[in-house]
């Protein structure tokens, strides 16, 4: 784990919609994370709860005021409403950070 440092960001929206979806979809959807102070931010990782969100993101340091992207991939696999969390780990205090996406899934 990264240590935590003086490093904070910005996330313009942490939870998205795509508001009603098909089953078997593909679904893409990009965070913005903005580091807002003199130290890099440092994206370690991203997971998912679940096999059917994948996340890929910046890799690399990320200096003041610039912004990291965090691309969340979605193929909804049953019917219904859903909800899904990404965790975004970094070198800020908390470390942890949620993004979420949902929906509703339909024939």
């Amino acid at each position: 784990m990264l240590d935590p440092s003086n490093t904070t960001i910005e996330v313009n929206k942490a939870h998205y919609s795509f508001g009603s979806m098909k089953l078997g979809d593909t679904l893409v959807h990009t965070y913005f994370v903005k580091n807002t102070t003199n130290d890099d931010l440092i994206i370690k990782n991203v997971q998912s709860n679940c096999g059917c969100t994948v996340a890929d993101f910046t890799k690399t340091p990320v200096k003041e005021g610039d912004s990291a992207r965090v691309n969340i991939r979605f193929i909804p696999n049953k019917i219904g409403k859903t909800r899904k969390d990404v965790l975004l780990e970094a070198n800020i205090a908390p470390p942890f950070t949620v993004l979420s996406i949902s929906g509703e899934v339909v024939k």
